[in-house]
């Protein structure tokens, strides 16, 4: 009887041998010991229980999110462990693999598709938006400091006729980065036959690589695109530095720069704006620019001559319209200087406007600068011969 129940589920399930079967259990029948038989027996029941519970839970959570024409069908256990039951469980066996065979032809050939062409445009945007860019604003920055330094050059300031230089050094942190995007940018064809995961990199580029990805991926996309914002900010990347050199002295770093009055600290300031001024409106790039800068309560820290050499400085080698703000009482030594002269007057006002009981008035002037000069030269010989004068003249008294 229980050789015919073996050989009854050969029909319910084809790729069952029940004579191979037959053939293993005479063979282990004689040393078979009864007691321990029927644990393996009681085990084997109870694995078969825990086994049928699980697929019951394991299908209804199938069908809840899969599609209706994908649903597998199972009543679960009605009866004893028989026959009955095994049919029913091939049965599932065979809707499975008819729902995977499904997914398999149809679903699963798009997705592949799908995700091929997402991955073809994540390798075209990882490289043309995050390497390519970050490469170029990193040799931008690189440039602009070689530019000002080669304007700068030229040009000296104060008594001591000193000259600033801008300096930069990489950040060790962000060295590997920049290495990579290098390497990336010198790969031939990129983007079109070949990708950054089937090109040859070096391993240290190769770790950065997988570092990136691992944020692109990552869960948390805040944290991730925070630290993509950090490694993609171009002005991480350097450390930067300017020089204060005066001829037979070592240069000094204005990080060190402690010691300088306010005005010799002003004219490193106007230079360091002057720099972010040339940066930001790209004088090195194009044509046309934007080349006006306003200034309040100019160069209130720095004596004549300093001022008249950062005017000079802005104006003539940068090609700025400097608009700066000053007292009336403190424009005279700058008058030579202007084109155009707007002088802003609060008067009382006879009839209220408003909540207001006075009144701004407005005077323009425009210098003829040629007069001005001509006139500033003949009161400058007028101050030196009546200084001979008067130099005589105690020269004379004191014989």
């Amino acid at each position: 009887q229980c050789e015919q129940a073996l050989r009854d589920l050969q029909p319910l399930w084809p790729d069952f041998d029940p004579e191979a079967r037959l053939v293993q259990a005479d063979a282990e029948a004689p040393e078979l010991e009864p007691k321990q038989t029927r644990e393996q027996r009681a085990g084997l029941e109870r694995q078969l229980h825990k086994s049928e519970r699980e697929l019951d839970e394991a299908i209804q959570a199938h069908n809840r999110q899969c599609r209706p024409g994908d649903a597998v069908y199972y009543t679960g256990l009605e009866s004893d462990y028989d026959n009955t039951l095994f049919k029913t469980v091939c049965g599932v066996r065979q809707d499975l693999d008819r729902v995977y065979n499904l997914l398999k032809n149809n679903i699963l050939v798009d997705k592949h598709n799908e995700l091929h062409r997402l991955k073809e445009s994540f390798n075209s945007t990882f490289v043309t938006h995050l390497c390519h860019q970050i490469h170029q604003a990193i040799k931008d920055g690189e440039r602009q400091i070689e530019l000002l330094n080669r304007e700068l050059q030229h040009h000296r300031f104060g008594a001591d006729r000193e000259t600033f230089r801008f300096a930069s050094e990489w950040v060790p942190e962000y060295r590997d980065y920049a290495r990579f995007f290098e390497e990336v940018m010198k790969i031939p064809a990129l983007g079109e036959e070949t990708t950054l995961f089937n090109t040859q990199l070096s391993p240290r580029s190769a770790r950065v690589r997988d570092e990136l990805m691992k944020l692109l991926l990552e869960e948390d996309e805040h944290k991730a695109l925070r630290e993509l914002e950090r490694i993609a900010d171009y002005r991480h990347y350097r450390r930067y530095e300017i020089y204060k050199e005066v001829e037979g002295k070592e240069p000094i770093p204005l990080s060190e720069y402690g010691t300088g009055s306010g005005g010799q600290l002003e004219t490193p300031a106007y230079i360091i704006r002057s720099a972010a001024i040339t940066s930001a409106f790209r004088f090195a790039e194009g044509q046309n620019h934007l080349r006006m800068v306003l200034v309040d309560e100019a160069f209130m820290h720095m004596d004549e001559q300093r001022s008249r050499e950062v005017i000079n400085y802005l104006t003539g080698s940068l090609g700025l319209q400097l608009i700066f703000i000053m007292p009336t009482s403190k424009c005279g030594p700058f008058i030579d200087l202007i084109s155009n002269e707007f002088i802003f007057a609060k008067v009382p006002s006879a009839q209220p406007r408003g909540q207001l009981n006075t009144r701004v008035l407005v005077d323009r002037k425009v210098a003829n600068r040629e007069r001005i000069g001509e006139l500033w030269a003949q009161h400058r010989r007028s101050i030196y011969q009546q200084a001979e004068l008067d130099f005589m003249e105690d020269v004379l008294e004191q014989a």
